[in-house]
């Protein structure tokens, strides 16, 4: 299950990234490497994120291989707060039409 998480967050980092990367190269924004750092953090907590609220919903077996510590609520609500900052992050750092201020 690492595994399949670790290439998860990859996959959407390097998809985030690339595009970050072409709206450098047009000239839409500014290249930093804290935003590029930011932006594979920020990818591979939105699959951690989803995993954690998608918990509840799967199967006995795979709550099991999550570390199921009976805490589905409250895994849940973490995991929909850390959905949605990461998010915002990467919506802010990639697709925000004004510049960044960070």
């Amino acid at each position: 299950m690492e595994r399949l998480t670790f290439l998860a967050g990859f996959a959407l980092g390097l998809l985030v990234v690339l595009v970050y990367v072409v709206q450098c190269l047009r000239g839409v924004r500014e290249f930093s490497l804290f935003v590029m750092v930011m932006l594979i953090l920020s990818s591979a907590a939105v699959v951690g994120g989803a995993l954690l609220v998608a918990k509840p919903f799967l199967s006995q077996h795979l709550r099991t291989q999550l570390t199921g510590l009976g805490f589905d609520l409250y895994c849940g609500i973490g995991g929909l707060s850390v959905v949605a900052v990461a998010c915002v992050r990467i919506f802010r750092e990639v697709f925000s039409k004004q510049r960044p201020t960070s």
